[in-house]
């Protein structure tokens, strides 16, 4: 986990300078000119020095917490990611309800009852999700739920009604994704001779479904719905701005566009962070589901 975040400090440091761009253009305004301007906001930010040293000077700084100083906003960028953070938390947790209410049982059901009209419909369901782009997914939910039909807002973070459609627009694809990981998983273990003796035991039909073959087929299904959280995170991008959402999202657009380094560090820096927690979370969680995965 710690050789991971390091590689990926080496990374982001390395594409800040591989772009050719110095670092003082983001910072030397209109009105600040000459040469001696110039060299002296280098050696502020030490870029004066060589690289390797740069890299453990901005290195430490993100040990401590400090990412900078953004260019745009002239705040500390990772103040500005921790006061967008919460909203892409909402956003985030909404559509992962969404994903696990709806895809889980679609998929249980489209398996249990397959060759069946309800097995057609999720199926149907899953292919339409994961072809369907978020952005035109989206515009088309304002246009019918919010412009023509009055029930929910066009956007932006409010009361519970604002959260509806940014949350069926983050999560419609990716409850597609589980609903086929869940149906896949639990044909395959409906058929296996264990759930066979349940049934010709005289097992209740609902303890062969739930206790037997669904625990058994959860360890696909959990793994694609712990990084779901990472990628939800990462992919708010797309609905933030199609909602006006102000999370991280929308301030990882705005610094790319302004080539604010700072920002851009600090966000990629806590998705790095998130994606290695849950998928170490997720390992975890391995041995509780199955008895057999032990770790020593």
């Amino acid at each position: 986990m710690g050789i991971l975040l390091f590689a990926s400090t080496i990374f982001i440091f390395a594409m800040s300078r591989i772009g050719g761009r110095d670092p003082r253009e983001m910072y030397m305004s209109e009105n600040i000119s000459g040469r001696e301007a110039w060299a002296a906001l280098g050696r502020e930010m030490g870029l004066d020095r060589p690289l390797p040293v740069q890299y453990g000077i901005w290195l430490g700084g993100i040990l401590h917490g400090d990412f900078g100083t953004s260019a745009k906003h002239q705040r500390n960028a990772m103040d500005l990611v921790r006061e967008r953070l919460p909203a892409t938390l909402q956003l985030t947790a909404g559509a992962f309800i969404f994903t696990i209410v709806v895809g889980l049982p679609l998929g249980v059901l489209s398996a249990v009852k397959r060759g069946t009209v309800f097995d057609y419909i999720g199926r149907a369901f899953a292919l339409g999700g994961q072809a369907m782009p978020g952005f035109w997914l989206g515009i088309v939910l304002i246009i019918v739920f919010a412009v023509y039909l009055h029930w929910l807002p066009t956007g932006r973070r409010g009361g519970l009604d604002h959260y509806i459609l940014p949350s069926v627009t983050l999560g419609w694809a990716t409850a597609a994704g589980l609903l086929r990981l869940v149906r896949s998983s639990m044909l395959e273990v409906l058929d296996t001779e264990f759930v066979k003796l349940a049934r010709a035991k005289g097992v209740s039909r609902r303890l062969v479904i739930w206790k037997h073959a669904f625990r058994n087929a959860l360890i696909a299904p959990l793994t694609y719905a712990g990084l779901l959280m990472a990628a939800f995170l990462t992919g708010t991008v797309v609905t933030e701005q199609v909602f006006a959402w102000p999370g991280i999202g929308r301030l990882a657009i705005v610094s790319v566009l302004n080539n604010d380094f700072p920002i851009m560090a600090a966000t990629m820096m806590l998705f790095t962070f998130i994606y290695v927690i849950l998928s170490f979370s997720v390992d975890i969680l391995y041995a509780y589901i199955d008895p057999r995965i032990r770790y020593s």
